[in-house]
């Protein structure tokens, strides 16, 4: 679920609210959004900081990968499996999300396929 820099706590707090993540991914610009919000989120697990800093409550990012092994089996998934989700710019109204499966996310990334 992508976001810009520029979301604030109550867009973060919608967006995790909404989608039921489970964990999320971000750098030190919005962790303390995050933070303000994360308790009202009960689905929210995993707290991920891309950083040169350690925060509180986060796990690192880099070291994480940094410490996993070479050796990676892919999951098996279906082309209309869920990948990632997009929320609209909520011009009119509330963002709404919009799923895109990995078929959908492929054949934008790769047109060609």
């Amino acid at each position: 679920m992508p976001g810009t820099t520029q979301l604030k706590a109550k867009d973060i707090l919608y967006r995790l609210q909404v989608s039921k993540a489970k964990g999320i991914v971000t750098t030190d610009t919005l962790a303390p959004e995050v933070d303000s919000v994360a308790s009202e989120c009960p689905a929210l697990k995993t707290k991920l900081l891309v950083s040169d800093h350690s925060r509180k409550g986060w796990l690192d990012f880099r070291s994480l990968i940094r410490s996993e092994s070479p050796v990676h089996t892919c999951i098996k998934s279906k082309t209309l499996d869920p990948m990632a989700i997009f929320f609209t710019s909520g011009t009119t109204g509330f963002p709404k999300m919009a799923k895109h499966s990995h078929g959908l996310a492929l054949r934008s990334i790769f047109p060609s396929w």
